[in-house]
């Protein structure tokens, strides 16, 4: 709904508006500043003022039509959406503003079709595709949802939404299975993952156990975590412990493998292991204050008091605001 605005005050363009009641560039301007505040009666009211002076204006008439939409006028909304259409059949704003209106009617089917036909109205058509995407999920047209996503990645194959959505799909197809976990797009491995996380415990822990028995999966350091993940879920810490240590060896590098690691391993009161994966990542950066108050608590569990206090206050330098770390500090002054 949004378009680019001059940056002009509310109260410039109401001032504007006082001198000339006719002033429609101010009323249009200050009723899109309303609508993003989402003060919707008082945008209706300027929208409404607009059409007394210009009643064949189709794009008020189908941004009235959406925000009309937003506050359940749905008789009203449509009547301004189809006036938007007669006005100018090449309007998208106002095929969607209907579809929108199918929606709330629940008349999934038009709606749809009215996307449809929005869709090669549109410049930026993102948002359409994704819409529509939706809708043909809800209303079980899965198939259909894939074949839209996969000719929109095709026309244009950078678009990180058009990305995601796709390996939605291709879950939801079959054509995405759980042994693309081992892919580094992002995207598909996220995908996985919650499908692996929808499944309950028990099942999820045995799939990644049979996973991590093939060779080609045993190097696969976030496998490792995702086990270690769901073992933690189920409270056998040692076991999951166990898998995190395998991936914290696999990709010694990632920080997000390290932090998962040494949590786990605060859950088992290991505390010295903890402060010795820890320690490194503190010296690097203190980004994370939940890392400083699990090291430091680890320190006061293995009698280094000097040192919790030293990291906490050096946290404290980076996160003045934090009440974790300062109640803690304050417990090791008392």
């Amino acid at each position: 709904m949004s378009r680019s605005t001059p940056q002009v005050s509310k109260s410039e363009l109401k001032s504007k508006i006082r001198e000339n009641s006719q002033n429609l560039w101010a009323r249009k301007q200050l009723a899109l500043l309303l609508v993003k505040e989402k003060r919707y009666y008082e945008a209706i009211r300027e929208f409404n003022e607009i059409l007394k002076y210009d009643k064949n204006n189709d794009f008020v008439h189908s941004y009235l039509a959406r925000i009309l939409v937003q506050v359940e006028d749905l008789d009203h909304a449509l009547f301004h959406a189809e006036e938007a259409v007669r006005l100018n059949p090449k309007n998208n704003y106002a095929y969607t503003a209907k579809a929108e209106i199918r929606v709330k009617q629940g008349r999934m089917d038009q709606a749809i079709l009215l996307y449809r036909q929005a869709l090669p109205l549109a410049k930026e058509k993102s948002y359409l595709v994704q819409r529509l995407a939706t809708l043909y999920k809800q209303t079980g047209q899965v198939k259909e949802a894939d074949q839209l996503v996969r000719r929109a990645l095709a026309d244009d194959p950078d678009n990180k939404k058009y990305q995601k959505i796709s390996a939605e799909f291709q879950l939801l197809t079959g054509r995405l299975s759980l042994s693309d976990i081992e892919t580094n797009d992002y995207e598909k491995r996220k995908l996985v993952q919650k499908q692996i996380e929808n499944q309950s415990l028990s099942t999820a822990i045995d799939h990644l156990k049979k996973m991590l028995r093939i060779p080609e999966y045993q190097k696969n350091a976030y496998l490792y975590i995702l086990l270690g993940k769901k073992l933690k879920d189920g409270r056998r810490f040692d076991e999951a412990c166990e898998a995190m240590s395998k991936a914290v060896e696999l990709d010694s590098g990632n920080v997000y493998f390290i932090k998962a690691y040494g949590f786990a391993l605060y859950r088992i009161e290991k505390f010295q292991e903890l402060i010795e994966l820890f320690e490194p990542l503190t010296e690097k950066s203190l980004s994370d204050p939940y890392v400083i108050w699990v090291l430091a608590k680890s320190y006061l569990l293995t009698d280094r008091r000097q040192d919790a206090a030293a990291i906490l206050i050096k946290g404290i330098d980076n996160h003045p605001k934090n009440r974790m770390l300062r109640k803690l500090l304050m417990e090791i002054w008392s």
